[in-house]
């Protein structure tokens, strides 16, 4: 995976991707799209992780631990 290789990271689960998506944006980038195949894709952006499947949104706050 891409962002594996942009953070130095083994990502392994659902936890790691958001992990990689926090690490990305402290570098600067503004919004970091990741794609988890069938199950869609989570975007990070202005503090938030959003995961996008099926033509949903489910607003997710990085402070919380579920969906």
């Amino acid at each position: 995976m891409e962002a594996g290789l942009l953070t130095g990271m083994d990502i392994k689960d659902l936890a790691g991707v958001q992990q990689a998506i926090r690490i990305l944006v402290a570098k600067g980038i503004k919004t970091v799209v990741i794609t988890l195949g069938e199950e869609g894709a989570l975007v990070g952006d202005n503090g938030r992780i959003t995961l996008v499947s099926e033509g949903k949104a489910c607003r997710y706050n990085c402070r919380r631990r579920h969906v």
